[in-house]
């Protein structure tokens, strides 16, 4: 059992003390307004029968385009790869179009194309972890396992008085007691928006476990314009590349992109995959 504790904020003046019986309920009464008080649309609400819809709390404007394009997971393992990644340019990590496919594909040859409602079944699958698996099981399906983010992880500590250092299992714990009966779905919702827009790092104090780089400069950028040549024209040479990028990292790009299924390369000539 974790033991609850008040939680000094960023000022160093303590937080007022939460009863230590029911954590849970002063933790749902405090996030169940943030998502009233505000306009994001929610996720699909048929995930899980046949749609290969992502599952995120905040929806990319591209990504209703995509749903129209491929509805399903059968259309989606249809679909060349070429237009898959066109279609995917401003979501970032170009990658994940191939996997989203390739985890079409399974769908439809093991699962009938529908996406399983377990959580063993879902890791299974290629690209799904745990996190991805409980997500799908809450916003798709309404069942009540822990889904916890950077967002959710920041909530759960300064709202239920947890130290920064509390363990993984020791969070899903407290996030499972926390879940309304029957209301994961809108629960998780409520938590994200709460976290997101209220309960930031710079108003908790609470840092996130992991922080991304900067896109301007990295290879993710030099990823993306070379993906947007070869798109253009389907093949380069590395010559070509290596003008296009202008940059010492160039080959490295050449074979990350080379091993992620992007491209591939005869000799001097690059090509998509």
């Amino acid at each position: 059992m974790i033991a609850l504790a008040p939680h000094n904020g960023p000022t160093g003046r303590e937080d007022q003390k939460r009863p230590s019986t029911h954590p849970d309920l002063v933790l749902r009464a405090q996030a169940r307004p943030a998502l009233a008080n505000n306009n994001r649309p929610l996720p699909h609400p048929h995930i899980g029968s046949d749609a290969p819809a992502n599952t995120s709390r905040s929806r990319h404007p591209l990504l209703p385009h995509l749903d129209q394009t491929w509805p399903d997971f059968k259309a989606l393992t249809a679909a060349r790869q070429k237009d898959i990644l066109t279609a995917w340019q401003g979501l970032g990590y170009n990658n994940r179009a191939i996997r989203l496919q390739a985890l079409a594909k399974e769908v439809c040859e093991r699962h009938n194309a529908t996406l399983p409602d377990t959580e063993a079944a879902l890791t299974a699958l290629p690209g799904i972890g745990t996190y991805t698996a409980r997500a799908i099981l809450a916003f798709a399906h309404n069942k009540p396992v822990p889904v916890i983010d950077t967002n959710i992880r920041r909530v759960l500590i300064h709202e239920l008085g947890l130290q920064e250092t509390v363990t993984q299992k020791e969070l899903e714990q407290a996030a499972l007691a926390c879940i309304p009966q029957g209301q994961s779905r809108i629960w998780h919702n409520a938590l994200m928006d709460y976290g997101a827009l209220q309960k930031t790092a710079r108003t908790t104090g609470i840092r996130s476990l992991s922080k991304q780089g900067k896109f301007e400069g990295s290879t993710r950028e030099l990823r993306g314009k070379l993906l947007k040549h070869l798109l253009a024209q389907e093949r380069m040479t590395r010559r070509q590349a290596h003008t296009v990028l202008r940059d010492e990292r160039a080959e490295q790009v050449i074979a990350d992109m080379e091993r992620d299924g992007l491209i591939r390369t005869e000799g001097e000539r690059i090509v998509l995959s």
